[in-house]
């Protein structure tokens, strides 16, 4: 009984795998490798209970238990030998290995690591008793095992983000003991002539289904505890594909109106005598024509393309990022009595989008100003670990609570309840990043200060060059 409530379980979590994400390939190889597990579970629940009771009792005719034995040995045979295959498959497809790859190349690999599942079937062929060898069962799949584990590790070790680390965490207190407890249980121990330790496995199972479903719960494993998010997600996008060519077309017409507005400004200076006043209004009447010509730009992009962000990429400095950024914004929030600080050590050169990215870094310190009522401070900082690189802006802003934070990029959410404010910047920063293969990461301490990153890749990375002033302030 215990094969088949195991058998019962298993087959409930290859659904959740599959169901909660049915579009992503690492659900689909996880919920094939639950269910071809459950089938063999079952094929042991035959082997050790159901056809030796059908013997017992004699109902039934002796050419259908020769069938059922058959059966059983096929089931038995997938059990044992696919699992394992599928296993690699799916660390090889969770660490994004395959990630960009044309099909032929998906195809391929697939063949290969099947190999030793095709010669098993081949020199174990199907009969009325499940009589492999244990022996060389235990090796590849020992190695298969090995290989899953090394794989997952060095995912691990190449995550740029704590939710990606943690991702990899999970899988590892959920999967990896399972399968490791059975390829010790049940291999291994019948490779040594144990003929019944094998049968206990069953309590390895269950005990692995608790705990998944219990981080389920808690954190949320392979999409499941997202699903109903990730719905809202959908309908939103929807919702912003269909208004955005109305959006554009309205922004696009109001910039148009205050670009020639400025620029019937700066012929109005002209003839001012006051060399301070004009001054003044040429810097600022400069300040809204470049914000206005950044602004179409960005406008003409989104235009071309509703529905996905395209990367025009060039190699641009970090460090004149932030200056112009800076440049744009600082003046506009002098009533706060803010102060800006640039703790650069090292300016990056990177290849990336300036449009798209200077967006982005423009909505981050725009949330850190509206956080701070006033005489705060802003740091903007570059640093470089490792394998990543991050743009940082911390304020001293009253911070954001925990259970916020995961729903931050979110589109139409927004923890700022004014009329003007939609809950878009970060949902389309986080959109970006992913763009240039990076990540954005938002930490905060309540009534002490938040720090919102924007992660790089190493490979955006062109030159490295120290900067000799390493801390700028501008209030």
């Amino acid at each position: 009984m215990g094969m088949l409530i195991a058998s019962i379980l298993l087959l409930i979590a290859s659904f959740l795998f599959f169901f909660s994400n049915s579009q992503n390939a690492v659900n689909r190889i996880l919920a094939a490798a639950a269910f071809i597990t459950s089938i063999g579970t079952f094929g042991s629940y035959m082997e050790t209970n159901l056809i030796p009771d059908l013997i017992v009792r004699g109902t039934f005719a002796m050419d259908k238990i020769i069938f059922l034995e058959y059966l059983c040995s096929f089931i038995l045979s997938l059990g044992h030998f696919v699992p394992y295959s599928i296993m690699l498959l799916f660390s090889i497809y969770f660490a994004g290995l395959m990630k960009d790859k044309k099909r032929s190349f998906h195809i391929k690999i697939t063949l290969i690591i099947l190999i030793p599942t095709i010669l098993s079937f081949i020199l174990f062929p199907i009969g009325r008793q499940f009589k492999p060898d244990f022996k060389f069962l235990s090796f590849w799949c020992g190695l298969y095992l090995l290989f899953t584990i090394i794989i997952l590790l060095r995912a691990y070790l190449n995550s740029y983000t704590t939710r990606e680390k943690w991702d990899i965490v999970l899988v590892f207190a959920t999967i990896i003991p399972a399968v490791a407890s059975q390829y010790l249980m049940v291999m291994i121990t019948q490779a040594l002539g144990d003929k019944n330790t094998w049968k206990y496995s069953y309590w390895i199972v269950s005990i692995a289904f608790i705990i998944h479903i219990s981080l389920i719960i808690k954190y949320g494993v392979f999409g499941l505890r997202i699903r109903f998010e990730k719905n809202r997600m959908d309908t939103a996008l929807k919702t912003i594909n269909s208004s955005s060519l109305i959006y554009n077309h309205a922004v696009k017409n109001e910039v148009s109106k205050m670009s020639l507005c400025t620029q019937n400004i700066i012929s109005v200076s002209e003839k001012i005598q006051d060399i301070d006043i004009k001054f003044r209004i040429t810097q600022n009447s400069q300040i809204i024509e470049d914000s206005v010509n950044h602004l179409l730009n960005l406008v003409e992009r989104i235009s071309a393309n509703t529905r996905q962000i395209e990367l025009i990429e060039s190699i641009f400095s970090l460090n004149d990022l932030i200056g112009d950024t800076l440049k744009g914004i600082q003046n506009t929030f002098t009533h706060k009595n803010i102060v800006f600080n640039k703790m650069i050590h090292s300016d990056f050169e990177i290849k990336g989008d300036i449009t798209h990215l200077r967006e982005c870094l423009n909505n981050v310190v725009k949330n850190s100003i509206e956080a701070i009522q006033s005489n705060g401070v802003i740091t903007i900082s570059l640093r470089y670990e490792g394998r990543l690189l991050a743009l940082s802006v911390e304020d001293n802003g009253p911070g954001i609570p925990e259970k916020i934070i995961p729903y931050l990029f979110n589109p139409f959410y927004s923890t700022k309840r004014t009329g003007i404010n939609f809950g878009l910047g970060l949902f389309y920063c986080y959109n970006v990043m992913r763009k240039h293969n990076g990540s954005i990461e938002v930490k905060s301490k309540v009534g002490s200060s938040t720090i919102v990153s924007l992660i790089f890749p190493t490979k955006r990375i062109v030159k490295n060059k120290m900067v000799i002033q390493r801390q700028i302030s501008v209030s």
